[in-house]
């Protein structure tokens, strides 16, 4: 049990909760270009940004689980002829670290 939880402790620390972004948008910056993408009293308006990626980590009954999120990418138009959209998400990675549980010991049989 106590090799169990100190495994358990060390992947913890190997990864660490960290998130790239916080909110739909990764800047005030991005934020205020998207409202004036919205509100612009233009016929023909565009708008391309990231969106942003995360990552993290928790523990399990089957051990520390780690998925990530890469940031991707979004486009977006507003014609005269409507709206369209484009994003791009690239493929989630993650992991499980099993805990390592040593095996039951037996006992050799009587004779």
């Amino acid at each position: 049990m106590r090799t169990t939880s100190l495994i358990l402790t060390l992947g913890c620390l190997l990864v660490p909760f960290r998130a790239w972004a916080q909110g739909p948008f990764s800047s005030y910056n991005s934020y205020r270009a998207y409202r004036h993408f919205l509100t612009s009293p233009y016929s023909f308006r565009t708008y391309s940004g990231t969106i942003p990626g995360y990552e993290f980590g928790q523990y399990t009954p089957d051990g520390y689980e780690w998925y990530a999120q890469p940031p991707g990418y979004l486009h977006q138009e507003i014609t005269p002829h409507g709206f369209s959209s484009y994003q791009y998400v690239p493929p989630a990675r993650g992991f499980v670290l099993a805990p390592l549980i040593p095996p039951p010991y037996a006992l050799p049989p009587r004779p």
